[in-house]
């Protein structure tokens, strides 16, 4: 388990990034479509970029703790 652990944190962290970025480009898209006569969709849309920065946050500090305390 020890070597084939490391291995599936890395996959699920570049899953995660990938996904984040995705998220952002939706949040931009809905700011943008939001932008005139629909400024409840521009607020969702800046709200979300709070949620998938906070996201990312969290994906990236558990991959380099988790493997520390599972490793130690």
């Amino acid at each position: 388990m020890e070597t084939v652990f490391p291995e599936w944190i890395g996959w699920g962290k570049w899953i995660a990034i990938g996904l984040g970025i995705l998220g952002l480009i939706a949040c931009g898209i809905m700011m943008m479509i939001g932008r005139r006569n629909r400024s409840h969709l521009s607020a969702e849309g800046a709200n979300g970029l709070l949620w998938v920065m906070g996201g990312l946050s969290v994906v990236s500090l558990a991959a380099g703790v988790v493997p520390a305390v599972i490793g130690g």
